[in-house]
């Protein structure tokens, strides 16, 4: 029993990771290819289909950034802690305010909580390193979602994103006219890409992703081949 444990432990290891990372790497890239093949459009201009907007962002109301307590209209907060030579994620929390994309022609509505969100602004991003335990760990967690895997010393690393109303955006996914107006769809098979930084960057940004977790993938198809072989005298 003892001797299909370690195989058996390393096989499924392995065919987990590389799922997870064959289905991020499919993301990365397709949202890649979605930049390269759009075309910016002005608002007017829409029809049903796939198109790139750029504008001001604008939402109805704000919220506040759990860590800096920073007024936006968009948020996310990262924490990882290094676990056995790899950084873990301890909480990845999202929020947004339903909000438009609008230009000189008109406006788009779009939910930015259901979006692949790069930010890329310097002033809309934070990192730094807090120490377990902590006053000021207690205080953040005290403000969020409880973390599935609860931090343990001695510290985590954190990065807090936002977008302010006003903020100059693209976003590219598929439009489809509503009864109050033009929207983009969200869905497995309609992503949307909304980010601040250049088209050319985050298209070089979301490919690199792609190869990253495809390499990912392929060590663990490797964890998985090597598992599998170790199983099979033993069967």
């Amino acid at each position: 029993m003892a001797a299909l444990l370690v195989p058996s432990l390393i096989a499924g290891v392995g065919i987990g990771a590389t799922v997870v990372s064959v289905t991020v790497a499919v993301r990365a890239f397709g949202n890649a290819r979605l930049l390269a093949e759009a075309t910016p459009t002005p608002i007017a201009e829409l029809d049903e289909g796939l198109h790139e907007v750029a504008g001001r962002l604008q939402a109805d109301g704000v919220l506040y950034a759990p860590l800096t307590g920073r007024a936006a209209v968009f948020y996310r907060l990262l924490l990882e802690q290094r676990r056995r030579n790899r950084w873990e994620t301890v909480l990845d929390q999202r929020e947004a305010r339903p909000g438009t994309i609008g230009d000189d022609t008109g406006t788009v509505t779009l939910r930015l909580d259901s979006a692949d969100v790069v930010v890329a602004s310097p002033d809309r991003v934070r990192t730094g390193i807090f120490a377990v335990p902590s006053a000021e760990l207690a205080a953040l967690l005290g403000r969020v979602a409880p973390p599935e895997n609860p931090p343990a010393g001695p510290f985590l690393r954190w990065r807090e994103e936002i977008l302010l109303a006003g903020d100059r955006v693209f976003a590219v996914g598929t439009t489809q006219a509503g009864e109050s107006g033009w929207a983009f769809q969200v869905g497995a098979e309609t992503p949307l890409l909304v980010s601040d930084r250049d088209e050319v960057e985050v298209v070089r940004h979301q490919r690199r992703a792609g190869q990253r977790w495809a390499a990912v993938g392929l060590v663990g198809l490797l964890m998985a081949l090597w598992g599998g072989w170790g199983l099979l005298p033993l069967l």
